[in-house]
């Protein structure tokens, strides 16, 4: 006798397939319509100093030169993302974007737009919980799986990777979440880019 929660390899197989074909459908839903959105107002940025780094980013974002990308250092990122709260993305997300969003994070999407600010709310406030532990016990002291399902749950690409791959990406959410206070909502989001 097999207990209720028994799932053969082919079962897990089936379902990650499925939660791969999901977020691929979703991120590239995200992509399209975060172009289009507004999710910090010029006027919400409270020093000058700001300002200008706020304008001079999406100044050099808008205007290649020679027809190529600019690229960003890590610094000017991380000022920008660093403006943004996740109350102020989440509340300004259109209702297709939090049905997208729910389903990345394989949460069900029910409810009006305020349930699903508060799912993805909820979730969020879960995973910053579970981010502080980890810090604190360590990467080194989680099983294979528990890396597996703290990735998956974050939205980083976890199938198909390495373990090696899979500490590594955690180490850098947890960077960026705890130590350089990214939003979460950000997080999640820059993980449909990947």
């Amino acid at each position: 006798l097999l207990p209720s929660t028994y799932e053969s390899g082919k079962d897990k197989q089936v379902k990650r397939n499925k939660l791969i074909e999901i977020r691929k459908k979703t991120s590239d839903f995200l992509h399209e319509t975060l172009e289009e959105s507004s999710l910090l107002s010029y006027n919400s940025i409270e020093s000058t100093e700001k300002k200008k780094k706020f304008l001079n980013f999406f100044k050099k974002l808008y205007s290649p030169k020679d027809g190529k990308t600019n690229v960003f250092t890590h610094e000017e990122i991380l000022t920008v993302a660093q403006m943004f709260k996740n109350d102020t993305v989440l509340d300004n997300l259109s209702r297709p974007q939090l049905v997208a969003m729910s389903k990345f994070m394989s949460l069900t999407p029910f409810g009006n737009d305020n349930m699903l600010r508060y799912q993805i709310r909820h979730s969020l406030k879960k995973i910053m919980e579970d981010d502080k532990v980890i810090d604190y016990e360590g990467i080194s002291t989680l099983s294979t799986d528990e890396i597996y399902q703290a990735c998956v749950s974050r939205g980083v690409k976890a199938y198909g990777v390495s373990k090696e791959e899979l500490i590594e990406n955690l180490k850098v959410w947890l960077d960026l979440r705890l130590k350089e206070k990214v939003p979460s909502v950000l997080l999640v989001l820059s993980s449909t880019f990947t």
